[in-house]
């Protein structure tokens, strides 16, 4: 049971953790820095000096995007080689297949519930 308790409050630390980090925005901005980034190395009609100056601009905000990305990643192994190194039967337990449906279900009820007492509250 305490164990369970356990992977309930590390499941909601790591989703606040990337909510707040916004995890998801970073993702959807990165895939259309690509779609931008492919559509301009297909285009013809525009001149090669304007595609070198977009294709710079792109480049860079991908690679900002990337960074940021990258970071959050880095932030969570860490986190997660610290828990490993912290609770090693919990870490087991978090990872095992059966684990897995249990976390799915206490992330998508906590969804649930964060966003109805938001709705509430506006």
């Amino acid at each position: 049971m305490t164990e369970f308790i356990s992977i309930t409050i590390i499941c909601i630390i790591i989703y606040e953790v990337l909510i707040l980090l916004s995890f998801k925005k970073l993702i959807v901005e990165n895939i259309n820095i690509y779609k931008k980034f492919i559509n301009l190395l297909s285009n013809k009609n525009i001149d090669d000096n304007k595609k070198e100056y977009y294709f710079l601009n792109t480049s860079k905000l991908l690679f900002i995007t990337s960074l940021k990305l990258l970071f959050i990643l880095l932030i969570l192994i860490i986190f997660f080689f610290v828990f490993k190194f912290t609770y090693p039967r919990l870490f087991e337990i978090f990872f095992h297949f059966g684990s897995f449906l249990k976390i799915t279900i206490i992330i998508l009820i906590y969804n649930y519930l964060r966003n109805k007492v938001i709705n509430e509250r506006l």
